[in-house]
């Protein structure tokens, strides 16, 4: 059931709708306790900007059958219903050391449970879409497709309209770098600001890969950082001179991140061609191999 806060700062649009019945997902008209059921609406109650109305849930007590009920002490593992799949609150955005305003640190959010995966996607409800095209439906398909072992290191998908706030300093430290599309850290990758941008299916995949492979670099202790990947490296340079990527030449851990990416987009047989020093050691981390 569609509820306002009745107050006069509920717009006149959602105004009209209280105490209306919809469907969550489905396009259709029904009935429930003798009430009319409307289609599902574009935006739920709470996902418009700066909403002021939720969403009542509704049993239908004519159809509910107690018998089928599980009692208490007989929870029957099933994560489609142990898990909470949607709610909306506020939610805190970036990390300590970003250097961002506590005001727009915390933001109200829709939390998205895809049951299949187990992954959450987070999205701001007053999101941008001029500045941020990318959404769960989007980003879904191309994270189920990943290797199992990338696709196991992310937990929560993070959706933003704002550019990351370490983009100043890696400008500095890397001069080829602009800003970054995407970042990831300990099972979350963020998605930033893209103005609209439309990235062609390769595109997606591509940086899905990458900031996988970055997850799987701090999975394993920042492996990029040792001693034997950074052999392997000038190993595979002093061959012919060629980088995995322009990208990679922004240090250790792009090159790693850049290599997984590689790797599976080409085919490990590719890769070992050019880069066999590297393939050494991915061969040993990747056991979907």
């Amino acid at each position: 059931e569609w509820r306002t806060s009745e107050d006069e700062r509920v717009r006149v649009s959602h105004a009209e709708l209280n105490g209306d019945l919809f469907f969550w997902h489905d396009s259709k008209v029904g009935e429930i306790n003798g009430r009319k059921i409307y289609p599902a609406p574009k935006l739920h109650p709470g996902m418009d900007y700066r909403c002021r109305c939720i969403a009542i849930p509704i049993i239908d007590l004519n159809n509910w059958n107690a018998a089928v009920v599980t009692p208490i002490g007989e929870v029957k593992a099933n994560k489609r219903l142990e898990l909470s799949p949607y709610e909306v609150k506020e939610f805190r955005f970036f990390n300590k050391f970003d250097d961002v305003p506590e005001i727009d640190r915390v933001r109200k959010s829709i939390i998205d449970l895809d049951a299949d995966t187990g992954i959450k996607f987070i999205v701001p409800t007053d999101l941008d879409k001029n500045l941020q095209n990318l959404t769960k439906d989007k980003l879904l398909p191309y994270i189920v497709s990943l290797p199992e072992i990338l696709k196991e290191r992310i937990k929560q998908v993070r959706i933003l309209d704002v550019y990351c706030p370490a983009d100043k300093k890696w400008v500095e430290l890397y001069p080829d770098f602009t800003r970054a599309y995407a970042t990831a850290e300990e099972y979350v990758v963020t998605f930033w600001r893209n103005n609209g941008l439309v990235l062609s299916d390769s595109r997606v995949r591509e940086i899905l890969l990458h900031e996988g492979g970055h997850l799987l670099d701090i999975f394993y202790g920042n492996i990029s950082l040792k001693e034997k990947w950074l052999k392997a490296v000038k190993a595979d340079t002093s061959i012919h001179g060629l980088p995995v990527t322009e990208y990679a030449r922004n240090g250790p851990a792009e090159d790693f991140a850049e290599s997984i990416m590689i790797y599976y987009t080409y085919g490990n047989k590719e890769f070992a061609k050019y880069y066999p020093n590297r393939y050494g050691i991915l061969k040993e981390l990747l056991k979907d191999d």
